[in-house]
């Protein structure tokens, strides 16, 4: 969890050194950050992140429940795009806002994220661009729990704490079954 109720100073100060390095390598390499909200970068977002998801091992949302979410939160939904200088993207995220609080959703990434710093651009330039909506946290969502270094997030549980080490746990999602027909239906 990030609070950005901090100056943008105090933000950098506190990220881990690493992290502060690739910050500040991105704006030298001049990767550039866009942000966009139309249906057709949903699409391009959602072609993207079934590649990552292939080359990661993990399952994405369809593109159905993608354009739902874009529906459910309007202008409170974008799709963050880091590219090189010459245009072409490196890393994507998808993040929400409610209330005081923005998401970092889900990602995706191209193959040039392994070579380029393009995913710590997007989250700097969606923390100042969030800071300046007036939103007073963002949450990175799902980190590996402590203690377990082989776990599927290590690698990204390394990238989100590396901007913040405010980490909040919450209790895990549970079922609730109301009708066990209509439950083992879907």
């Amino acid at each position: 969890m990030i609070d950005l109720t901090k100056s943008e100073d105090t933000l950098l100060a506190e990220m881990r050194r690493q992290t502060r390095y690739e910050v500040r390598r991105a704006t030298k390499l001049g990767i550039e950050v866009s942000r966009d909200n139309s249906k057709e970068m949903f699409e391009e977002f959602h072609n993207v992140q079934v590649k990552t998801a292939k080359r990661q091992g993990f399952v994405p949302p369809d593109l159905k429940t993608l354009m739902a979410e874009r529906e459910a939160f309007l202008e409170h939904a974008h799709i963050y795009v880091a590219k090189t200088p010459e245009g072409e993207p490196i890393a994507y995220g998808l993040i929400v806002g409610d209330g005081n609080e923005a998401d970092y959703y889900e990602a995706a990434s191209t193959d040039l994220n392994r070579k380029l710093p393009g995913a710590y651009a997007l989250l700097w330039q969606a923390m100042k661009d969030l800071k300046k909506a007036g939103y007073k946290r963002f949450n990175l969502w799902g980190i590996a729990p402590a203690g377990q270094p082989n776990h599927r997030y290590a690698g990204v549980t390394t990238f989100k704490t590396g901007f913040s080490d405010d980490i909040v746990e919450y209790v895990p999602a549970h079922d609730l079954i109301i009708s066990k027909i209509g439950y083992l239906k879907d």
